[in-house]
């Protein structure tokens, strides 16, 4: 009596332990077929699949777990709502009838509670990225997203389309970014693959095409910037923001301000050597010294961490935030 008695505690820990870990499929973005295995061990079950059924659509395997042994009797199937079009189905096969009937009833209303707010949370995902690609199609440059290993082009924005039909620089074929210049795809290559480490903290510049059509390149790394909350995919991207070099906007003081602490002064210094100014023209362009230019740029260097003017530049041009437009306000008409 006793030893049954320590048995059922024993059940009952577990099955605590696996109520509060199927919320962690959701919260800490665990897999299904982990807590399946689980399960089925409890239970002394040959297979456990859980599905969701979609209208219109085949229904969809969540997770399953299976000791690949082959098992004939279906003990037990049971599909419950888990949206206004959605279902979920958990089947359970098993070699004999001694599978614990209580502890499933007791796990359904959870795992419908999760498969709920996996849907919930994918729908409102859904409906972020369909935004997201909305204003990534209003840009005035072009975006490309690349994923996985072989940087398949997982997405482009309008622009993208727009400059890759009209440039001999590049193309979109096939889920591919290609570089037609041999050179100038080495070139890319090494820029992805050193955003891909981290090797660089502003991401990497490429120029490609000819003299008289140039484009800019930017490389930049998103870390696990999207969720799947149903089959728990986290992925991480490279994207490329690519435009006519004369075309790029202009640098924000205000965004400046913020990431490096530049005073209004040496913002105007720092937009004025990115456009391709020198200390002697800038000099009498803002009605000031060479040396008080000199004292600014000392400033601007240890602020930004570049060690030299020619550094400085690199990492100015490969700040993403070139991609906005400076506004009404002229910065270079402070003084």
């Amino acid at each position: 009596m006793i030893s049954e008695r320590r048995e059922q505690y024993k059940i009952e820990g577990r099955l605590d332990e696996l109520i509060l870990s199927a919320y962690r499929i959701v919260t800490r973005n665990h897999t299904w077929s982990a807590w399946l295995d689980e399960l089925r061990a409890l239970l002394c079950a040959s297979e456990i699949r859980i599905e969701l059924n979609e209208p219109d659509a085949p229904a969809r395997l969540l997770g399953r777990s299976s000791d690949h042994k082959q098992s004939r009797l279906e003990f037990t199937q049971k599909t419950f709502s888990v949206g206004e079009e959605h279902s979920a189905t958990i089947s359970i096969r098993s070699h004999d009838k001694s599978c614990n009937t209580d502890a499933i009833d007791r796990l359904l209303p959870h795992v419908e509670r999760v498969i709920k707010l996996q849907n919930y949370l994918a729908e409102e995902h859904e409906y972020v990225e369909h935004i997201a690609a909305m204003l990534a199609d209003g840009m005035s440059v072009g975006l490309i997203m690349l994923h996985g290993p072989a940087h398949h082009v997982a997405y482009a924005n309008s622009m993208a389309g727009e400059i890759a039909s009209t440039s001999a620089a590049f193309s979109i074929k096939r889920e591919r970014l290609i570089v037609n210049d041999p050179q100038q795809a080495s070139a890319m290559q090494a820029a992805i693959e050193d955003v891909e480490r981290q090797t660089t903290r502003h991401g990497r510049h490429v120029v490609l095409g000819n003299h008289d059509h140039p484009l800019s390149a930017l490389c930049y790394r998103l870390d696990r910037c999207t969720q799947n909350y149903i089959d728990g995919d986290a992925r991480e991207f490279i994207v490329v923001f690519i435009s006519a070099t004369g075309e790029l906007p202009a640098l924000r003081a205000d965004l400046l301000k913020q990431q490096y602490g530049l005073t209004p002064k040496e913002s105007r210094l720092a937009i004025g050597l990115a456009q391709g100014g020198t200390l002697e023209s800038l000099a009498g362009r803002f009605h000031v010294s060479r040396h008080t230019l000199r004292a600014q740029l000392k400033s601007v260097l240890k602020k930004t961490g570049a060690r030299s003017q020619a550094a400085l530049l690199r990492v100015l041009l490969d700040d993403p935030r070139l991609l906005f437009t400076a506004g009404d306000e002229d910065v270079g008409a402070q003084t």
